[in-house]
């Protein structure tokens, strides 16, 4: 079984695993693209799109689009009154605008018959770009595999990226967000960082030809600041590759340890790992640089951080390579325990430097990220970071399986498999080393924050499709008869296959899309057709807020071009708790005046006031579960006295009959959405917007807004 490419790994392919490949290529962009364009289609008035951030990043490409090639500067629709300096590196977003103008989308402005001026080419390339970065993922997870294991490892690792739902999620069509991006770019750096640490690399007098070794810390640099200019979190892929160099250096101490992975040249490896950090920093640390300068830009968060997080890589990387070679000088069971002393205490000086270099950021985002500091303790309520597991008891296997298929589980054996093996071949164990800690540190990863799962999706298919073919070698020799091997293959590749078909099937279908509920849908409508235009060009601050639940701000802001006060980026989430669960009139009243809001969404969710709750620590229980049988497990929400006690709540509930004769002025009900809640005792509108007014003179909402808005409900009378 050959674990390298090398020896003519990339010389011309055989024709069939190259023609297996590229119809698993193939299937993958018809299964990510065609379902979902022809069901959810850019016909709808809301787009369509895939989940609430579609929405956001399709209105930074437009005004990319509209200021080509220019940025756009500070964003007033996000956290208004404020505004919003982008947390996001540009690149992703800017590659979809360049395509739009490639495709000359500009003169395709039109008057949809719902009277909205939309550009549908701008739209559908947009649509379409994520499953262009899904198409570039699976080519580089065929690519890692075939380089590592063999043309038929790359076959069934195209296969795997091709047809998995998890992988197919990242990058379906109509989902304009940053994950595919993330799976194609965390391969195409790890196959840069295989090529620097590769044998030929090596100089002269340990075996390589000396040649390239510049040429791959450019590759790898170049990989790593375009995934910096795209995704705030790329700093991530610095741990698995310091890792790496961590066991090379432990490995470089010890004479057995040091035969079998490559005779102690790691400080070869490591100071070119160090070049390609140092090139990642001069790749992207000019446009931080000088984006932060511009008037009404900025650049805030993990982002901020990247170069100096890069700068800190590549020293200590350097010093890694200082260390293995000293060890390897000195190979003496004394060097071996300085060695080892010194890394246990370079995380430490690594992480003095970043505090020293950013003591703020490091703060709010390092310890926060890790739930040792307050400011951050939303995080972990996200739906990108919830573990991988979910339950109550921590493990629910059904959600997953459908995702990824029985290789979950497999996977960890396949790792733990090659590692083995690796340590029996001298010439590629460096190699395979760096994809098993790669693989292995974004799956333990995921088990905490599911997001990071794109990351080692690619690496984690070569490593799986490497240990199918293995066991089926196995299994072959074993049985001394070629086709049990492959009988073997085949019913660990069904095996996988089988929880994920139902699921394939609905993507296929288009039936999987996360489309926005309807009744959000409605609001977006009523806001932009029926309120006063408060304006919203970039850079401009516009004349009133809408204060929304922040799930929806996304969307809301998009299709009504309205103003949102609070984000699902969660900025001041905090601040949004304490208005939505406000019992005190003055409080409520104090907050719609610093936020400027002149329109308030309320909404009748139960898990969001129950997270809400959660988040303050408030501990109460305010709903529960009524049986419409005795014994029946159909149940209807009921409202508690603890959840009447918040304000927007009893708004929401009873209409301004609800409220005091204050608030009962200053809040006028103008819509409510068709869509109900199945509440006990009586149904009630999903969705409800105020116009609020102070003084109490509530503002005309618009031409004809009174007819064409819902008749509020008031017959519900105060419990």
């Amino acid at each position: 079984m050959r674990l390298s490419g090398r020896g003519g790994g990339w010389r011309r392919p055989p024709l069939l695993p190259a023609l297996l490949i590229a119809l698993c290529t193939a299937a993958g962009a018809a299964i990510r693209y065609v379902g979902p364009a022809a069901t959810g289609g850019q016909s709808r008035p809301d787009g369509g799109y895939y989940d609430a951030d579609s929405y956001y990043h399709l209105r930074r490409i437009e005004e990319m689009f509209k200021r080509w090639p220019a940025l756009p500067p500070r964003d007033f629709g996000v956290y208004y009154p404020g505004g919003h300096a982008d947390a996001w590196p540009p690149l992703f977003d800017l590659g979809a605008a360049g395509l739009a103008v490639v495709r000359g989308c500009g003169s395709q402005w039109s008057r949809g018959a719902d009277g909205v001026v939309r550009n549908f080419c701008l739209d559908g390339t947009a649509s379409a770009y994520s499953v262009l970065w899904g198409v570039v993922a699976i080519g580089a997870g065929a690519a890692l595999a075939v380089r590592l294991f063999g043309w038929w490892a790359g076959v069934l690792a195209s296969l795997f990226l091709a047809l998995l739902p998890g992988s197919v999620m990242l990058s379906i069509y109509s989902r304009i967000d940053h994950h595919g991006f993330e799976q194609a770019m965390g391969a195409i750096v790890l196959l840069a960082a295989l090529s620097a640490v590769g044998h030929r690399r090596l100089p002269a007098r340990w075996g390589g030809d000396g040649r390239g070794a510049a040429a791959d810390a450019g590759m790898l640099g170049l990989a790593l600041g375009v995934f910096l200019l795209g995704w705030m979190g790329a700093f991530v892929v610095v741990a698995p590759l310091l890792l790496w160099g961590g066991v090379h250096v432990f490995g470089a101490a010890g004479r057995r340890i040091r035969a079998a992975l490559d005779g102690g040249d790691s400080g070869a490896h490591l100071a070119t790992l160090s070049g390609g950090f140092a090139v990642a920093v001069v790749v992207a640390g000019p446009f931080y640089a000088l984006w932060s300068q511009f008037p009404g830009a900025s650049i805030w968060g993990p982002t901020r951080l990247q170069p100096e997080i890069f700068l800190a890589a590549a020293a200590a990387a350097a010093l890694l390579a200082a260390a293995a070679a000293h060890a390897r000088a000195a190979a003496t069971a004394a060097a071996a325990a300085r060695v080892r002393r010194f890394c246990v205490v370079l995380p430490g000086i690594a992480g003095a430097g970043l505090f020293s270099l950013n003591p703020d950021a490091f703060i709010e985002y390092f310890l926060g990220g890790l739930g040792l500091g307050a400011r951050q303790g939303w995080y972990r309520y996200a739906a990108e970071m919830q573990p991988m597991y979910v339950g109550p008891l921590g493990f629910d296997l059904v959600t997953p399986h459908e995702q990824l298929g029985s290789g979950l589980l497999l996977a960890p054996l396949a790792l733990i498999a090659l590692w083995l093996r690796a340590a029996r071949v001298r010439r590629s164990a460096r190699e395979v080393a760096m994809v098993v800690i790669w693989t292995g540190v974004f799956y333990a990863m995921s088990m905490r924050s599911l997001r990071f799962y794109a990351l080692g999706m690619c690496a984690q298919s070569a490593v799986l499709a490497w240990g199918i073919l293995y066991a089926g070698a196995v299994v072959s020799a074993a049985a001394r008869r070629r086709f049990m091997g492959f009988l073997t293959a085949v019913l660990i590749v069904l095996l996988i296959f089988l929880p994920t078909l139902s699921t394939i099937g609905r993507l296929f279908r288009g039936e999987a899309a996360h489309l926005p509920a309807a009744a959000s849908v409605q609001v977006a409508r009523f806001l932009r057709d029926r309120t006063p235009d408060p304006g919203t060009a970039w850079g401009q601050r516009p004349g009133y807020g809408v204060m929304a639940p922040a799930d929806d701000c996304h969307l809301l802001l998009h299709v009504s071009k309205r103003p949102m006060v609070f984000s699902p980026f969660g900025g001041n989430f905090a601040q949004m708790a304490d208005v939505y669960m406000a019992e005190d009139a003055e409080a409520l009243l104090a907050a719609m005046r610093k936020f400027r809001a002149r329109y308030v969404v309320t909404e009748f969710y139960p898990p969001r006031i129950e997270f809400m709750a959660s988040f303050l620590q408030r501990g109460r229980a305010y709903f529960s579960w009524v049986e419409t049988q005795p014994g029946s497990l159909s149940r209807l929400v009921q409202s508690t006295p603890e959840v009447e006690k918040l304000l927007l709540v009893r708004l929401h509930l009873f209409g301004p009959k609800g409220v005091s004769a204050e608030l009962a002025a200053r809040f006028k009900p103008v819509f409510a959405s068709p869509e109900t809640v199945p509440m006990y005792p009586a149904p009630i509108p999903r969705y409800r917007v105020f116009a609020f007014a102070d003084p109490p003179a509530p503002p005309a909402a618009g031409p004809g807004a009174g007819g064409a808005a819902s008749a509020p409900d008031d017959s519900r009378k105060s419990r």
